[in-house]
């Protein structure tokens, strides 16, 4: 589940493949169904949802820098 609105975070840089898969991030589909949805390919979705499990983490990274 995402912790904060991917939708409103979303620009003309993101992957193609983020960018399709970030309207069905929703905390009940599971890998495979999130793919289904989007018409994209299992294994791209599967890494760009790991690659968004850091996205919070990097948010915070500036504040704890300093200590």
């Amino acid at each position: 589940m995402a912790l904060v609105d991917l939708n409103a975070l979303k620009d003309d840089n993101w992957d193609i493949t983020a960018a399709r898969v970030s309207e069905y991030i929703d905390g009940v589909n599971h890998v495979a169904r999130i793919a289904e949805l989007a018409d994209a390919d299992p294994a791209l979705t599967r890494e760009t949802l790991r690659h968004m499990m850091y996205v919070p983490f990097s948010l915070f990274h500036p504040i704890v820098e300093g200590c």
